[in-house]
This record gives C-alpha cells, sequence and structure tokens, in this order.
C-alpha cells in the first residue's frame, strides 16, 4: 500500500506542471497600506502614462511577507492573459522610471 500512495502524488504533479504556463499576469506597480492608498497610486500613474495605463485596468491583492511588517496591498495593473504583454508593460513602464515587476494572476 505504501509504493502506491508514494506514486500518486508524483502522478498529480505532472497536470500541475503541464498547466503552469497558463493563466493571467499582472504588472506589480506598488504595495500600499490600504486599498484607497493604492487606488491613489493608480489615479497617479495612469494620469501620469495615460497612453500606457489608461486601456489596461487595475485591480489590488493583499499580501502578507510573513515578516511580522502585517498585510500590504498590492496595486496590479492587468490583468492581462499572456506574460509577454506583461513583460512589455513592465519594459516601457521601467523605461520611464516606474517600479513594475510581473506576477503570475493564477489560472484564467
Amino acid at each position: 500500500a505504501t509504493p502506491a500512495a508514494a506514486a500518486a502524488p508524483a502522478a498529480d504533479a505532472k497536470p500541475q506542471m503541464a498547466s503552469a504556463g497558463n493563466g493571467r499576469f499582472g504588472a506589480h506597480l506598488g504595495s500600499y497600506r490600504t486599498v484607497n492608498e493604492a487606488k491613489h497610486g493608480w489615479d497617479t500613474l495612469a494620469k501620469s502614462n495615460p497612453e500606457i495605463l489608461g486601456p489596461i485596468g487595475y485591480q489590488t491583492a493583499e499580501f502578507d511577507p510573513g515578516d511580522g511588517r502585517g498585510v500590504f496591498i498590492r496595486l496590479l495593473a492587468g490583468p492581462l492573459d499572456d506574460r509577454n504583454k506583461a513583460n512589455e508593460l513592465c519594459k516601457t513602464l521601467q523605461s520611464k522610471r516606474v517600479f513594475c515587476r510581473v506576477l503570475n494572476l493564477g489560472p484564467a
């Protein structure tokens, strides 16, 4: 019974690995303490970069780094359905000295 039980997790891991490349992506633009601060951050960035961020939209996500500092609110442009689009967005924003990091948001 033990060898069969050990084989089951390995079989389950293969489908997860195959689907790991599919999903949605976001451009992490900053971290804030509240949703209202993140919204204000978006308004400021979108006003400064309307041609880049205007058509995309934003969302927020809670994040706890686990180091005792508490929960942060990530400001994300997107979602985008392609990692290349997210990479290009970040390259464009970084060229304007705007912090940007691509994040995988999980399955679509």
